[in-house]
Formats: C-alpha cells, sequence, structure tokens
C-alpha cells in the first residue's frame, strides 16, 4: 500500500472515489435502486459573472460514486503490466494507461478490460519515447492517442497506432505550467504557465498546437503580480468544459474555492465562487525573494485546503475535488521528514476530500460528499461524469476500477 500512497504524491491528484452501493464504498456489496436526481431550470448568465455558492447543507441531490467496469488487474507471475495512473478511454471503449516501474511504456486494455498489448522503450522509433518516460496521456475527438513524455516530447499516434508526428522539443512555456495540460477535441494544449520564462508578459494560460506553435497567451492577474510571485499568475488544476472551452482552478498561490470557465480565444465566461466554512478564504502569502536555507522543521500548523482537481461534462455539470488535511495532519506529517522516506503507515488519516457536483447552467451546487480519505480517488475521464481509483489487493496485485458519478434523489432509492 505505502508505493501507491508514494505515487499518488508524486504524480498528483487526478480522481474518483469508491462505489457507493451500502457497503461503505468497496462496491462489494448488495446492489441498491438509484433513483434519478432531477436538473434544475437553467439562469442566464453574462460574460464574465461570477456565481456565489454558499450551500453547505440541503442539497437537491445525493452523489453516488457506483461501480460499472471494468477491472484492470496485474497478475502475479509478471506476464501482464501493473496499470500506472495515466488513464484514458476512446470512443470504442479500448483503455490506454501508464505502467508502472516502466515508465516509457504504454498498455492497451480492450472494452472488457482484457490486456491487449504494450509499446514503448528508450529510443527515436515511432512507439519509443525519451528516457524519462511518459508524463501525459490524451486523446483527440479522432481517438489519435497524444503522448507528453520526457523532456517536452510531443507524438502523436493514430487510433491503429500509426505514427503520425512529433515535436521533440514543445516550447518552454509547456514546461512551466504548475497543473497538467489539457487536449481539447480538436487537438489544441492548454496550458497555465505563471511568469513566462521568455520574457513574455505575466499569463494565466497559453494555447498551443501539437505541432508547437504557441497560439496566444492570456488572462494575466494583477493583485500579487512581479517575477518572483509568478505562480499567482498559475491557474490549477485545468479540465474540458467543452470543444471550445475550460475550467481552471485558482492559481497556487490565492487560496480560497474559484473555478473559472473560459474561451480558447481568452474570453472569461464565468466565475464560480463556493464559500464553505471547510474552504475559508486565505491571503496568500508573497515571497519577494528566495527563502534562506534552512533544515525542514516539524510542521506545527495543517495546510490550507487545496482544489486539486477538477472534472466536467458537455451538458454543465462541474465536478470539483478538495483536499482537507484532517486534525492529525500535523502528527502524521511530522513523523515524515524526508519525502525519500517511505511514508508513515496511518498516512491515509493525513488528509480528507469533499467531492461536489455543480450545475453550471442553473448556478447551484447539486450534491457534496464528504470522503474520509483523499487516496480512495485516483482520476476522472474527461468530458465525462466517469472515473477511475487504484486498489491494491492483498495479495500485491494493482487494479485499476472504473465508476460512474451519479446523481440521485436524497429522499429516494435507499
Amino acid at each position: 500500500m505505502l508505493r501507491r500512497w508514494k505515487i499518488g504524491l508524486t504524480l498528483g491528484l487526478l480522481f474518483i472515489s469508491p462505489g457507493c452501493t451500502g457497503d461503505g464504498g468497496t462496491g462489494e456489496g448488495e446492489a441498491v435502486a438509484l433513483e434519478p436526481c432531477a436538473r434544475l431550470a437553467e439562469r442566464r448568465f453574462e460574460a464574465g459573472d461570477t456565481v456565489f455558492l454558499d450551500r453547505e447543507d440541503g442539497y437537491p441531490c445525493r452523489i453516488e460514486l457506483v461501480e460499472t467496469g471494468p477491472v484492470l488487474v496485474s497478475d502475479l507471475d509478471g506476464s501482464l503490466p501493473d496499470p500506472g495512473t495515466r488513464v484514458v478511454v476512446d470512443s470504442r471503449g479500448r483503455i490506454y494507461t501508464d505502467v508502472l516501474g516502466m515508465s516509457r511504456t504504454i498498455a492497451i486494455w480492450d472494452s472488457a478490460g482484457r490486456f491487449e498489448r504494450s509499446f514503448g522503450r528508450a529510443g527515436d522509433g515511432p512507439r519509443e519515447f525519451e528516457e524519462r518516460g511518459v508524463s501525459g496521456l490524451f486523446l483527440d475527438r479522432d481517438d489519435n492517442l497524444h503522448v507528453f513524455s520526457g523532456l517536452g516530447q510531443w507524438t502523436v499516434l493514430s487510433r491503429e497506432l500509426d505514427w503520425l508526428s512529433r515535436v521533440q522539443r514543445m516550447p518552454r512555456i509547456m514546461m512551466q505550467g504548475m497543473s497538467s495540460p489539457i487536449l481539447m477535441p480538436r487537438g489544441e494544449i492548454v496550458t497555465s504557465p505563471g511568469n513566462l520564462w521568455d520574457q513574455l508578459p505575466l499569463q494565466g494560460f497559453a494555447v498551443l498546437t501539437t505541432e508547437g506553435e504557441v497560439l496566444r497567451t492570456f488572462g494575466k492577474y494583477p493583485e500579487y503580480g512581479g517575477t518572483t510571485n509568478w505562480a499567482s499568475h498559475a491557474r490549477n488544476p485545468l479540465t474540458l468544459a467543452d470543444e471550445d472551452h475550460f475550467w481552471a482552478g485558482p492559481s497556487e498561490l490565492w487560496r480560497k474555492y474559484l473555478v473559472e470557465k473560459r474561451g480558447l480565444d481568452g474570453q472569461l465566461k464565468l466565475v464560480v465562487r463556493r464559500q464553505v466554512s471547510w474552504f475559508p478564504d486565505q491571503e496568500p502569502r508573497v515571497w519577494l525573494e528566495d527563502p534562506p536555507d534552512a533544515p525542514p522543521e516539524p510542521p506545527t500548523e495543517a495546510p490550507h485546503p487545496s482544489l486539486s482537481a477538477l472534472s466536467a461534462d458537455t451538458t454543465g455539470l462541474l465536478v470539483t475535488y478538495t483536499l482537507v488535511p484532517t486534525e492529525e495532519w500535523v502528527d502524521i506529517i511530522g513523523r515524515w521528514r524526508s519525502p525519500f522516506d517511505e511514508p508513515p503507515e496511518d498516512y491515509p488519516n493525513a488528509y480528507s476530500a469533499y467531492i461536489e457536483v455543480i450545475d453550471t447552467r442553473a448556478g447551484v451546487v447539486l450534491g457534496s460528499r464528504h470522503l474520509a480519505s483523499w487516496f480512495d480517488i485516483e482520476g476522472f475521464l474527461p468530458g465525462r461524469m466517469k472515473g477511475f481509483r487504484r486498489v491494491e489487493l492483498p495479495s500485491g496485485l494493482i487494479e485499476i476500477r472504473f465508476f460512474d458519478i451519479v446523481l440521485t434523489d436524497p429522499a429516494r432509492g435507499r
């Protein structure tokens, strides 16, 4: 289990959570009937409007995370790969994952979860990648597979895995993002670079082509600007909204529950501001110079909650995932002095999480659910109300389990 937790810290959060089948989230209990929750009437918003959402109870829907399959699993003799945490699914249901312990390898699984084959090794060939390995997998609307690897290498393979194109070094702006880049359906890349090292103005976003051309940058945030405070402009996380728009979380320094919808042309369409007791606004720290070198001291207080991941579908539903330190955080993290050491056995108890679904067309939080540990959650599938979690079995085998995120009537279906 420790290996899994350490990988989760290294790769960052993506998400989903345990299936809710009346068994505490294990997905192994007796199935229950789920009564769908009705959507609310849409409201009209002008470009740039801010919607404030402060409800903390009495939500119109309940969030259920229902395990639907397939299940990806390795085996003890090593004939099947250990599926990693980078997971994408194409329109045919074919699944691509990275492979634990084999950073340049990509595994392919069919729609039933059966392993088909893998490819990738060090080299310059069409299905070979740089030494630093695969750092991102993406699919466009034609099911072409895009692989971000090495020190800025971007490779595009057809749905039959024929070589289409490669850029050996994407612009430096791609390597500066505080969050992972996203691929839009038509093939544009969106990243959030913050301070651009090539002396361009400080910006929140950049749009690039897969050939490495920077189409535009936009989204300067003046409140805490300056070359020493570049992270005040970088937004994290990012997710797809539709063909022409994306969602972006708050800056790394500005501690508040805020999500923006922007067009690829840079226009700000909508701001969603959530105001709840478990995520209070906090003024950011502003570093005017590099902090002095000093040995790390045990923490004396927990960090602020963090809006760690987003997902959305094309009907206006936005899923947010927030990391919330527990009361045990100071004690647990205080016993973990170096990220190179194995974390304490009780490390999963250091963080809880909230998963929420917001109807951005109606301007309302449909449902909110508190999760005891964020380690049950691994990733979302872009553009869908669907995700996955990673499970290490007692045998040591690794499983990837898929979920639907279902909104149900809170008064029925139990």
